[in-house]
């Protein structure tokens, strides 16, 4: 019984991942390099001209070109990648990197196809949606809490500059006052001295 169920996985196996896969994986890079109409090699300036400089770079939290490219390359490239090079050049000689070029060339098309339908039909999930608006609402609550202690410290330095002006006021009418009196008593005895001395002459 085993064994039966070892050959049937066995001959699936070598169907799957023989001749039809191959066939059908080079289709489908065929078909979708003319429907977009060669990309990678219409749009390859504009793919390195976007590895060194985003498009919106002056955005918080925006990942830039290259370290996505780093990213995408980390999760894709693997030991396997190797090994299967290697494998394959040793049972199939140097042909096998020819057809492995083709296949990556065909191969472009399809991984953009499937990350722009990836994007394009994306749906964000409610739970997500309300953290993000709940965290959205924090953060503008926080920055108007900000906002009104810096108006609040602000209006409070202002209030203080006016009393010390007030206070400053005060002291300078005092000394005026102050001022004004011994002015008035110079001149009462200024006075005082000048009759004084019409009497006596």
């Amino acid at each position: 019984m085993l064994e039966t169920i070892n050959n049937l996985l066995g001959a699936i196996d070598d169907f799957v991942w023989g001749v039809p896969l191959i066939v059908l994986i080079l289709a489908t890079g065929i078909y979708l390099t003319i429907r977009v109409k060669c990309l990678q090699i219409s749009k390859l300036p504009r793919a390195i001209h976007y590895m060194f400089h985003s498009e919106s770079e002056d955005l918080d939290g925006e990942v830039s070109s290259f370290a996505a490219l780093c990213t995408a390359l980390s999760a894709t490239i693997g030991t396997g990648n190797i090994v299967g090079v290697a494998t394959a050049i040793v049972a199939g000689g140097p042909g096998a990197l020819f057809w492995m070029w083709i296949a990556a060339f065909l191969g472009t098309a399809t991984k953009y196809a499937e990350g722009l339908l990836a994007v394009k039909y994306r749906t964000v999930a409610e739970e997500n949606a309300k953290k993000a608006a709940e965290e959205a609402q924090k953060k503008a609550e926080e920055i108007l809490a900000k906002a009104q202690k810096e108006a609040e410290e602000k209006r409070a330095e202002a209030q203080k500059q006016l009393e010390e002006v007030q206070a400053m006021q005060k002291r300078l009418e005092s000394q005026l006052t102050k001022t004004e009196f011994a002015a008035k008593k110079v001149k009462v005895k200024a006075v005082k001295g000048v009759k004084k001395s019409v009497k006596v002459n």
